[in-house]
């Protein structure tokens, strides 16, 4: 059961709980409770489709939900609430979950202008990445995702492509991070870079109260696109 997200959507909560593959197949239905706001759902052969009791939209296939709209939710950012899982009528999980506070990304540099709607120039030699700090003691996940393309016209008789990469880093919570010179170093001028950055709450191998493992996140996130020079 997932609310599901897309690498480049930003400014989002997300909310999670992975069975073991053996289970997948066997789930009927399900739902999350997380403080007052109850999230149901049913299986359509391949996957769970959430949303919550309240919402009176509809929700895609493999769409993203966005928590912080939920005014339950937005209003508890930074602090424990109480989460439940049940499964087929069965309660799997009842604890209590950090809910984190939104987190939104930006970088500086001393070469950065704006080259199209959403992506920003910088100097390789010189980027900093910044974000709301928080006192979450587990830190953040970053995500720099060297995506392959180049910003140039599919016209031009440049080089078109380079390849993928990707690197992780986690960052204590402090507001801000120098991202290394040699990161970028062997990439030339206009590759682009994705950076996805995460904070919240997550738990690996949960046994449940019916002993299955369950794998338990409550995430925010965030996202931004840059060139480099």
């Amino acid at each position: 059961m997932v609310i599901s997200d897309n690498f480049y959507s930003s400014n989002e909560m997300l909310l999670g709980v992975y069975l073991s593959s053996e289970l997948k197949q066997s789930i009927n239905s399900g739902s999350f409770n997380i403080g007052a706001t109850t999230f149901t759902g049913h299986h359509n052969g391949y996957k769970f489709n959430m949303k919550p009791e309240q919402y009176d939209g509809h929700l895609f296939q493999g769409s993203s939900m966005f928590l912080t709209t939920i005014p339950d939710i937005s209003n508890k950012a930074g602090e424990d609430v109480s989460f439940e899982v049940v499964v087929d009528d069965i309660v799997e999980i009842d604890e209590m979950v950090s809910l984190p506070s939104p987190i939104q990304v930006d970088v500086k540099s001393s070469i950065f202008h704006d080259i199209i709607k959403a992506s920003k120039v910088v100097n390789r030699n010189d980027i900093l990445l910044t974000w709301d700090r928080t006192d979450n003691q587990k830190g953040v996940l970053a995500m720099i995702r060297i995506t392959g393309q180049l910003a140039v016209s599919p016209y031009s008789s440049e080089e078109q492509a380079v390849d993928g990469k990707y690197f992780l880093m986690l960052l204590e919570d402090d507001g801000e991070h120098v991202i290394p010179s040699d990161v970028f170093a062997s990439f030339p001028t206009n590759t682009v870079v994705d950076i996805e950055m995460w904070r919240g709450d997550v738990r690996m191998d949960m046994k449940s109260l019916t002993g299955k493992n369950y794998n338990v996140n409550v995430l925010s996130k965030d996202f931004i696109s840059f060139i480099l020079d």
